[in-house]
């Protein structure tokens, strides 16, 4: 292979893709890195993989070289912030009747009010008012019938409470784990385990450790077992089963609430890549996202919230290598760039941005092995892909991403920080949300 004259011996499978973690918060990242055979090293030109820990709001994209890939999607917070993730699928919805079924009865607090107090004093229903930016609990209020509402002085989200399936007479909700491993084209995959988060009292206490599953909260609480608030989905979807539950059935259902929930999302997300961080030569943004679903009675999923940075961290042996295992999962899919990095690394002057496109158009081979590696990473993965559909009964997923993209931005304003001024404001939550 030979670029502007120059030839470049280059083995496609000769080197290991490099990965730089410039804020490193959780030992299982490295434990990912080193179990996927990836190399972790300083940043320099030749690394391709930039993996953040941090949530905060600082720029993950203008810094990034033409063959870099980064684990941020901009614009992300469209989905991971709660009044812009309801507002989104809000939009979407008449347009799809029957279709988007995950979200509980939601206002966006205080552009909705008047006509969530009218829903409050008319349904003789329990809702549940959360802060756009809360975390741990922080701010929720639960408001039952014939209590008098108390405006709200930030940007918040009210919520028809839902009453849960309980196991053992507790709440819990699952923890799920979603890649998405590039905007355009879109791909989404969603894992196959996860952290079942249950409260630490039972649900008759109608205490805060009774109604709220946050492990974090939870774990305060005098005398409480870690292992049975933060549990492993493979454990307890085999307790479900033995009652009666159809988990095949259970994951197609959850299957189907998260891939429209990112798609609710996707004008935003494809406005965000394009004027931030536009893929070259290949898409060079992704992220993996954890999605709080809770089941009702009749064990329907409900969409939560969507955590933008979910806690990588681990309280136990079991958690430890499911976690370390589904992030060399997500390195593998998103990142399949071995062969890219063979290149990087082969030619003796270095890579600039216009003979670095150049290389890549001319020797297709390459983006040909790393799309044969993602294919084998997927195949030995616990990850499933939902988007691009297969099954017939989900082709309506092109037609709501179609009249997604018709859509207008979102218009959102924060009492305390301004119109769209949630978008650039993230808290950072620890190691433990």
């Amino acid at each position: 292979m030979s670029v502007d004259g120059e030839k470049v011996e280059l083995n496609l499978t000769m080197y290991c893709l490099c990965v730089h973690v410039p804020d490193s918060r959780f030992p299982s990242v490295r434990m990912a890195i080193k179990d996927a055979e990836y190399m972790l090293k300083s940043n320099d030109s030749t690394v391709i993989l930039i993996w953040h820990d941090t949530i905060k709001d600082v720029d993950f994209f203008s810094s990034l070289l033409p063959w870099q890939i980064v684990n941020r999607i901009p614009n992300m917070n469209y989905l991971c912030r709660k009044a812009p993730y309801v507002y989104g699928v809000q939009k979407i919805m008449p347009f799809f009747p029957g279709v988007f079924t995950f979200l509980p009865q939601s206002f966006v607090l205080p552009m909705q009010e008047a006509a969530f107090v009218e829903a409050f004093d008319s349904q003789n229903k329990k809702f549940i008012i959360k802060p756009d930016g809360g975390s741990f609990g922080r701010g929720i209020t639960i408001l039952n019938p014939g209590q008098t509402y108390v405006p709200q002085k930030g940007l918040a989200v009210a919520q028809e409470y839902i009453e849960s399936y309980l196991l053992d007479e507790k709440k819990f909700d699952f923890r799920i784990y979603v890649l998405i491993a590039s905007v355009t084209p879109l791909k989404i995959y969603i894992y196959r385990d996860g952290v079942a988060r249950f409260c630490s009292e039972k649900y008759s206490a109608n205490s805060v450790y009774s109604q709220l599953t946050n492990v974090a909260l939870n774990k305060g609480r005098p005398g409480v077992d870690m292992a049975k608030i933060s549990q492993l989905i493979s454990d307890v979807l085999p307790i479900m089963a033995a009652r009666g539950v159809d988990v095949d059935l259970l994951w197609k259902k959850i299957d189907r609430a998260i891939t429209l929930a990112v798609i609710s999302s996707y004008g935003s997300l494809v406005r965000g890549e394009r004027r931030r961080c536009p893929g070259k030569a290949y898409p060079r943004c992704f992220q993996m996202l954890g999605f709080d679903v809770l089941f009702d009675k009749n064990l329907n999923p409900w969409i939560l919230e969507v955590n933008y940075r979910p806690s990588l961290k681990f309280y136990r042996g079991r958690e430890r290598r499911m976690k370390v295992g589904m992030i060399k999962d997500v390195l593998r899919i998103a990142c399949p760039l071995q062969a890219a990095q063979a290149a990087l690394l082969a030619r003796r002057w270095g890579w600039t941005e216009e003979t670095w496109t150049t290389f890549v158009e001319e020797n297709p081979d390459v983006l040909a092995a790393c799309k044969m590696s993602r294919k084998e990473a997927v195949k030995n993965s616990k990850f499933v892909k939902t988007f691009p559909p297969k099954e017939q009964e989900n082709m309506i997923y092109h037609d709501i991403l179609k009249k997604v993209l018709e859509l207008p931005e979102d218009q959102i304003e924060d009492p305390e920080l301004g119109k769209d001024g949630w978008k650039n404001r993230f808290e950072d939550v620890g190691p433990d949300n």
